[in-house]
């Protein structure tokens, strides 16, 4: 029995024969964006993004999730990132959790959230970290914003020392 062709590329391939869909500099979408194919933004794209793989060009945001084979970000983008292979250029705004396998961040890209390297990425949803804040919060809270500790309130002068090391402790830079 052979094989037959549905049309549709196989996840090892990217579709390179059809031309990637294009969001525009000027347009702006509001809701979730699907395509098996490639996707390139310029515009601006409220809701999450699943496909193959994007592009968010310079001018380009995206305020949502993002799920692909591979994401290349230029431009900003708001919300989680999850894919296999991930490229945040030296232009590139990001804000949020990227879910990876490979992951190449340029000198000069702007990096705000967290950042998890798994050996598979689980493309069949997109992942909210807003989730795990809780829902009075989700829906008041952008994406991007961290949730810190709260102040102690200093009763007088005090002096902070150094933080103890330990031999085992390594140099970060």
């Amino acid at each position: 029995m052979g094989k037959r062709d549905t049309g549709r590329a196989d996840d090892t391939t990217l579709r390179a024969k059809e031309p990637p869909s294009i969001i525009a500099a000027g347009l702006r979408i509001s809701g979730s964006v699907e395509s098996d194919g490639v996707i390139h933004i310029e515009g601006e794209v409220d809701g999450d993004v699943r496909c193959h793989h994007v592009t968010i060009g310079h001018d380009g945001r995206v305020n949502g999730n993002l799920s692909a084979r591979s994401v290349e970000v230029l431009g900003k983008t708001s919300g989680s990132i999850q894919a296999e292979k991930v490229v945040i250029a030296s232009t590139a705004h990001v804000s949020g959790e990227v879910i990876h396998h490979t992951l190449v961040v340029e000198s000069g890209a702007r990096v705000d959230g967290f950042y998890r390297t798994t050996d598979k990425v689980d493309l069949s949803g997109t992942v909210d970290f807003r989730a795990r804040i809780g829902p009075s919060l989700r829906k008041t809270m952008p994406a991007a914003r961290r949730i810190l500790p709260p102040r102690r309130e200093a009763a007088g002068p005090q002096t902070v020392s150094p933080p103890a090391v330990s031999a085992d402790t390594k140099a970060l830079h």
